[in-house]
Order: C-alpha cells, then structure tokens, then sequence
C-alpha cells in the first residue's frame, strides 16, 4: 500500500549515539514512509524499513555553508534536510521529527494534519512569535506549496535570515508561515512551553529539547 504520509527526521553519526540510539527506535511505533537524512554516516543501518540518504551530499558547500558553524550550520542543515524532503518525497504530506523526539504511542495522523486552507501543521510557542520545530506536517498538494517552498529556501540567502529573532529553521519557518495560512496544534496559550507540552502531540510524544532535556535521554 502506498502511505500518504512521510515521517523524516535528520541526524550525525556523533548525535545519533547520543540521542538517536535512544529515541528512533521508538520509530517502529510510526506508520507510513520513513526517511533518515543520515550526516557523514554512509554505512548506518538499521532493522527498521527506513530510507536512509546521505545528507552531506546534498548540502550545498557555499558561502554560507562555509562561513558559519555551531547552531548556525546546525539549523542550516536542518533547513536543508527538511527542504529536500519537501521536494523529493511523493506523499501528500511530509512530517518533521526532530531526532531527539520520542515516540511514546501510536498516533493517527489524521489527527494533526492540516485542514485543505493551510499548509502546515506546527506548534507555536507564543503568539506569531516563534516555532517549537521539532514536529512539522506539510501538505504537499496545497495550492501554495511551490510558493512556500521557495519562500523558505531563499530567506536563507537573500538576507531575510539576519533580519528574524533567530537564525534558525524555526524563525524561517515562523516567517514563511506568517504569509501562508497553517494550523496551531498547540491547547493553550502558555508562555514559553518546553518541547510538546500543552499540545495536541503530549499524549504521544516526547521532545528532548534544551540541553537539560537532552540529560534525561535514555534514563528511562
């Protein structure tokens, strides 16, 4: 049966026995299409039926791949990575991971997608503000699509990106998503809520995001 959906996720060899080793595993519990965008890790492999490309081949290495380092080229290759699965996936929606993000139960898709007006699905932390990025459900077959693509690619190089609170794939999805309708899955208006909390994913899911977050990994 071909899925509709594709769940993809993006990760270093270094991260992957970090985190990953703890937290996708819990991928089994996902149904559908799985992509792993694998960073300078040609000979990973796992038990489970995952596509696995090497991301260092489609980074491209340019100015701005070459001048900056640490969290910056770390989210630009998280844009990167999402980009690509955007484009190169053929399921009428493309669903964000984070790396970090343990799957605690199954889920029905169906549940978080967005509505045939929006583009995405996301979680926004406060109003228009910021994205917690670490789950993202895209329609590819929405009428804006094309547009919304390319808005996100090139606010990475045409100066969009220094201009935004953060230099990070969530601001350039914050800023492309102001001009395209999407879904909120957040319940509540909490300010500043860690990961997944207070949303439509926490009976289901984990993200350990922050570093403090990031120590409690494999603990339990």
């Amino acid at each position: 049966m071909q899925h509709y959906n594709t769940f993809v996720t993006g990760f270093s060899k270094k991260y992957y026995d970090a985190i990953g080793i703890h937290t996708l595993k819990t991928w089994k519990l996902l149904e559908g299409n799985k992509l792993w965008i694998v960073d300078n890790f040609p000979n990973f492999s796992t038990s489970q039926s995952v596509k696995i490309v090497e991301g260092d081949t489609f980074y491209p290495k340019d100015k701005y791949y070459l001048s900056n380092d640490g969290k910056v080229k770390k989210f630009w290759k998280k844009g990167r990575s999402f980009l690509y699965a955007l484009k190169n996936c053929n399921t009428k929606y493309v669903t964000w991971i984070d790396s970090d993000v343990q799957i605690k139960k199954k889920f029905n898709l169906e549940d978080f997608v967005p509505d045939n007006e929006q583009i995405a699905s996301v979680l926004i932390n406060e109003k228009e503000f910021q994205i917690e990025s670490g789950f993202v459900v895209v329609n590819t077959e929405h009428k804006d699509f094309d547009k919304f693509c390319s808005l996100y690619e090139s606010a990475w190089y045409d100066g969009t990106l220094q201009k935004l609170y953060r230099p990070w794939d969530g601001d350039v999805l914050m800023y492309v998503l102001k001009q395209i309708p999407y879904r909120d899955l957040r319940n509540n208006s909490v300010k500043k809520p860690q990961g997944f909390d207070h949303s439509l994913l926490e009976d289901y899911m984990h993200h350990y995001s922050g570093k403090r977050q990031k120590k409690l990994v494999g603990s339990k």
